[in-house]
């Protein structure tokens, strides 16, 4: 059983983390291409 309250933070959490990981994979690819063109 779940509290309403729960899924209130539960939502913008993981929502949060889902860019958080987008934000760092682009990071990580456009250093990985930066240091092969060098």
């Amino acid at each position: 059983m779940r509290c309403p309250l729960q899924n209130e933070f539960e939502a913008p959490l993981s929502a949060f983390l889902l860019r958080w990981s987008c934000s760092s994979l682009s990071f990580c690819f456009r250093n990985i291409a930066l240091m092969k063109a060098s």
